[in-house]
């Protein structure tokens, strides 16, 4: 049977919170803190690397951690995955919130399967991070222990992720089915439009032909009389 276990900060009060931050940008540090200590947190912890936070969480565990994704040498998806393998059930179920300027597809897939409760995106707003969380004290899902990997996994975290990449698919399908119905709807305007351009153009070639042949005559009696005429003119002024 699989061990169950609640995280660790299920069902605390904001006031009770012990909160690590770990993240390699001073100014996003104290940004973060700042919001914690008006949220009126018990404690906040920062550090500017994963093997610092690492040592803090083992010696001294926290009941919530943020972490950034992007780190050296190590990120934040290792550090979270060697706390979710930690033999400490206490520890492996500390939840996280992920940090990161890149919010994408990939990395939310991969946070999910750790067990990751949110991804955020820089830069951070406060209200974005209240209520996230605000959210986990109130999330209910437990840890599962996986007994081969030795891996503490968040429950539904692998359902929610099959949930999404479904939508996602029917987002796609949506989205290409609009983009061929739009595109056929623009072809029948513009085939529209080509024939009305054309029936005028047709229309317009016969009744133009009287203005340009008047022209043409124009054009000749200015530069001369018409041939035949002068030569019957000449002819008639002979004779008298």
């Amino acid at each position: 049977m699989s061990l169950r276990q609640p995280h660790a900060a299920f069902g605390l009060p904001t006031k009770d919170l012990d909160i690590i931050v770990v993240d390699d940008s001073k100014a996003t540090l104290m940004i973060i803190r700042s919001i914690l200590l008006a949220m009126k947190v018990a404690r906040v912890r920062t550090f500017e690397s994963a093997p610092a936070a690492m040592d803090a969480i083992m010696t001294d565990p926290a009941n919530m951690l943020i972490v950034d994704w992007m780190m050296s040498p190590i990120d934040g998806i290792v550090l979270t995955q060697a706390i979710r393998k930690h033999k400490e059930a206490s520890v492996a179920t500390l939840p996280a919130i992920m940090l990161t300027s890149s919010p994408t597809q990939e990395l939310v897939e991969r946070a999910l399967k750790i067990g990751i409760h949110a991804v955020l995106a820089k830069p951070i707003a406060p209200a974005d991070l209240q209520k996230r969380i605000q959210s986990i004290l109130q999330d209910r899902r437990q840890f599962i222990k996986d007994e081969t990997s030795g891996l503490w996994q968040l429950d539904g975290a692998i359902d929610l992720l099959i949930a999404q990449r479904k939508r996602q698919s029917q987002y796609r399908h949506a989205r290409n089915q609009y983009i061929a119905v739009a595109q056929q709807k623009a072809q029948k305007v513009v085939d529209k439009i080509a024939h009305e351009a054309a029936a005028p153009a047709k229309s317009e070639s016969f009744s133009s032909a009287p203005i340009q042949v008047a022209r043409v005559v124009e054009k000749a009696t200015v530069r001369g009389r018409p041939a035949g005429f002068g030569a019957r003119r000449s002819g008639q002024e002979s004779t008298t």
